[in-house]
């Protein structure tokens, strides 16, 4: 059947607001980096599409070890990097945790929860992407799943980020009816996106894709330098952009990726230049999500 041309969107989640037109509590910038660990299953599993957009891909002969055993270095070494630059600003870390990764590494994520780990549902494992190949009965078990084994490891949550930002053409409305009640999937805002879902309440928490780590360093190819000066730019202009309320500055960022000691100055870099950004708070995401609903930001941080 042809598609029904009009004006607004091609879906019903949400409607057209643009930001001239709309005033949202508070002001200043929200600074959240969401770190990611994730599972890549070698071999493949079978049915499951692979985004080429996983940086350098996966698809090799089984046993994969050098693309593989790059990712582990993540949940060795990279991860401590990216925490310490956030523990010397006393910061809680926002993590978004698939459940193979949290069932492999029971150690890891209790020095996690040591550290005050702001959790979000990263979905089974990175090779396991939502999206169209699956029923909607199939897509409601993955997302359930998700949860339980992940409550299972003590991680309780109702954020969400689909492994590979992957989503069906029904993945909010089952999403709301497993109790989520915010989704990171969505980059086309600063602010946060009302849903219209039929059951519970969802909203679209801001999240700049353009300024994920493997976007930028890995599919790009970006000097680290160039990113971590992305990155500063990008708070330093929303701080002082909010005539229209408060917005947010999430990005994605990988402990294999950006924890390799070549690459983790830019973030240690970042996070100190944000404190001293007048209407910039770095922060975890709950607290961005509390905070811009009722009041503004207080400055979270000490040096």
């Amino acid at each position: 059947m042809p598609a029904e041309r009009r004006p607004g969107y091609d879906h019903e989640w949400f409607d057209y607001s643009a930001l001239a037109d709309r005033r949202r509590p508070g002001s200043g910038v929200a600074v959240v980096p969401i770190i990611l660990l994730e599972l890549y299953e070698d071999p493949l599993p079978e049915g499951w599409p692979q985004p080429s957009s996983t940086a350098g891909g996966l698809d090799r002969a089984f046993p994969n070890i050098s693309r593989v055993s790059m990712r582990e270095y993540g949940h060795r070494v990279g991860i401590f990097r990216l925490l310490d630059a956030l523990e010397r600003h006393g910061v809680r870390p926002t993590i978004a945790i698939d459940a193979m990764t949290a069932e492999g590494y029971p150690w890891l994520v209790q020095r996690l929860v040591d550290a005050g780990a702001d959790w979000i549902a990263h979905g089974i494992s990175v090779t396991r992407p939502i999206g169209s190949h699956l029923t909607a009965e199939e897509e409601r078990a993955y997302v359930t799943e998700t949860i339980e084994r992940l409550a299972a490891c003590g991680i309780e949550t109702n954020g969400w980020l689909g492994p590979e930002y992957g989503e069906s053409e029904r993945t909010p409305g089952v999403l709301a009816a497993a109790g989520m009640e915010y989704v990171f999937d969505w980059t086309g805002d600063e602010q946060f996106v009302d849903f219209h879902v039929d059951t519970g309440r969802l909203t679209g928490f801001p999240l700049s894709a353009d300024l994920d780590d493997q976007t930028t360093l890995a599919n790009r190819m970006a000097e680290p330098a160039a990113y971590g000066q992305h990155l500063v730019d990008a708070a330093t202009e929303l701080a002082i952009d909010d005539g229209r309320g408060a917005r947010v500055l999430s990005f994605c960022v990988r402990p294999w990726l950006t924890g390799q000691p070549f690459r983790v100055g830019v973030f240690d870099h970042f996070v100190d230049a944000v404190v001293d950004i007048d209407g910039a708070t770095l922060t975890h995401w709950t607290d961005a999500a509390a905070s811009l609903q009722t009041e503004p930001l207080q400055k979270a941080t000490t040096r």
